[in-house]
């Protein structure tokens, strides 16, 4: 598989990046007396000012080692990947997409990227495709911003190793689409937010948090697009946009060069038009990442011939209509997935009713990794990895920086993630995250059981239709409401890692008619024979 690839030089390649403010990493200073002294009580240390005196030379002995580090320059990853990659020429970094060149807000950059060499050769998989890129994936020399303040002015040096992996194979990159703020969605239903309306009607949402990609892919603006999944926001776009969307098994594609919400529910995955095409794009991007860089990936991970595989016999397969993924369900939802499953029955499947009691708790489950994972990420420390997988230490100090910046220019979902976050670790410590991980293993067996029984879970992507847009009157519980309403589906299957797509099956009572999603989830690393369960399901179905 290919390497990741680094920028020779920080210097943009036009004058139209000239105006950029490149991002500088902080160097270590030595903490005051004031700063001991206050941290001293926060510990309740109740140290004397002879005592804090000695404590600042003993840090600042042991910080010549950090000021040392300060000085040299960040590894390249390819130098510890097991495929040689030739550094990044000096790049166009593009420009901020313009109103007039930006319909439905759904860019956040654009650029024009591809490597000269395999753009020539007609016989690479994503030969003539363009693709536009969550803006949480790391382009060298191109701005990202992960939908935040927080990030403004930071400029990755490196590529993530799907971009590297998407040029490679003949792919052009357009853009970077907009994503809500940190990857949460509750902006994705405010027209004051510049939300990203539907593709299908501009008074509903689009979803989130890829939402971006999602409407460019429907549109036809994109062949294809990278979006990123912590709690279902690749399926959830997808799903409302009336496209396909697959959250891969955990692991199976390298998050290196994204950006983190929480290591254990990080996903980047395929969002296209078919299921071919998705399945072309997940077999160029899956795959080990060189000598340990996604420490998430098991060592004899194996990618398969995804797009040569499609068959569609669905006679083939089982699927289980999971009893816990229907509570609570809009009425036209339900009935657009259970028509579904009797086409099914009709073309030969075998179709049943499963249950998994856990699936309707495990909200429950996925908060606390979720809370503490985002402020393990964005409060604290940056995303410990806790092992030596790669880590981007630019993009950890810019969002460390970006807090302190810009406290107040987060999205109300954000803060109130923040604030729980925070006062659960003050007063809880580790105690519920520890209680989740124990919780999400028995999630995870009790699915794979499930799926000893069927080959596939069928359930709507999400309890609802598309809902209209919320206006500046809307209040902060309403906005609050609405982005976590979509999860209850999907962001279970972040947790347990099965992977899960989702596909269009029918369309909403009333005007307009509004695509509805249905998803499969199918068995770990088995993510072969569910796209090939998808493009039997896409034949029946046909596209919105």
């Amino acid at each position: 598989m290919q390497a990741v690839r680094r920028l020779t030089s920080l210097r943009p390649a036009t004058a139209a990046c000239r105006h950029l403010s490149l991002y500088s990493r902080q160097a270590f200073r030595q903490p005051s007396l004031q700063e001991l002294r206050r941290l001293s009580d926060r510990f309740g240390f109740s140290s004397s000012d002879d005592e804090l005196t000695a404590y600042k030379e003993l840090i600042g002995q042991l910080s010549a080692s950090l000021t040392s580090l300060d000085r040299l320059e960040n590894p390249m990853r390819s130098s510890t990947s097991t495929v040689a990659s030739q550094p990044v020429p000096p790049r166009s970094c593009g420009q901020r997409a313009s109103a007039a060149d930006n319909p439905g807000n759904a860019w956040y950059w654009r650029c024009d990227l591809k490597d000269p060499a395999a753009a020539q050769d007609s016989s690479l998989p994503l030969a003539g495709k363009t693709l536009a890129l969550k803006d949480s994936v790391s382009v060298a020399g191109v701005p990202m911003m992960n939908g935040s303040k927080l990030l403004e002015g930071f400029v990755p040096t490196e590529d993530a190793t799907v971009v590297t992996r998407i040029l490679a194979a003949g792919g052009r990159i357009v853009g970077k689409a907009v994503c809500e703020d940190m990857c949460f969605s509750g902006a994705s239903h405010t027209t004051f937010k510049g939300a990203v309306p539907n593709p299908h009607s501009e008074l509903h949402s689009a979803g989130g948090s890829s939402s971006g990609c999602g409407y460019l892919v429907a549109k036809g603006l994109v062949d294809m697009a990278i979006g990123g999944d912590q709690g279902g926001s690749i399926r959830i776009p997808s799903a409302w946009c009336g496209i396909v969307g697959l959250k891969p098994t955990f692991g199976l594609v390298p998050y290196t060069g994204a950006l983190s919400m929480m290591r254990g529910i990080d996903h980047l995955g395929p969002m296209a038009r078919t299921v071919t095409d998705a399945a072309r794009l997940l077999q160029t991007i899956a795959g080990l990442d060189g000598d340990g860089l996604d420490r998430r990936q098991p060592t004899d991970l194996r990618v398969d011939n995804y797009s040569e595989s499609l068959r569609g016999e669905l006679s083939k397969y089982s699927f289980g209509l999971l009893v816990e993924g229907f509570h609570g369900v809009d009425e036209d939802v339900d009935e657009a997935v259970r028509q579904l499953a009797g086409k099914l029955a009709s073309a030969g499947a075998k179709v049943s009713k499963v249950s998994v009691p856990l699936h309707s708790q495990s909200g429950a489950f996925y908060l606390p990794y979720l809370l503490h994972g985002f402020r393990a990420t964005y409060l604290t420390d940056g995303a410990l990895p806790l092992d030596d997988a790669y880590v981007d230490p630019d993009a950890v100090d810019a969002a460390f920086k970006g807090r302190r910046t810009f406290p107040a220019d987060n999205q109300h979902i954000v803060k109130v993630v923040m604030l729980m976050s925070e006062f659960l670790s003050s007063n809880y410590g580790l105690k519920h995250f520890s209680q989740a991980a124990n919780w999400i293993r028995e999630l995870r067996r009790c699915y794979d059981n499930a799926l000893n029984s069927v080959d596939y879970l069928l359930m709507p992507t999400l309890p609802m239709r598309p809902p209209r847009l919320l206006d500046e009157s809307a209040s902060v519980v309403e906005v609050f409401n609405h982005g976590l309403g979509m999860i209850g589906n999907t962001a279970a299957f972040n947790a347990s890692g099965h992977p899960a797509i989702t596909l269009n099956c029918g369309r909403t009572a009333g005007e307009p008619p509004l695509p509805i999603g249905t998803m499969l989830v199918g068995r770990r690393f088995s993510d072969g024979q569910l796209l090939d369960a998808a493009f039997g399901v896409e034949q029946l179905c046909g596209g919105f």
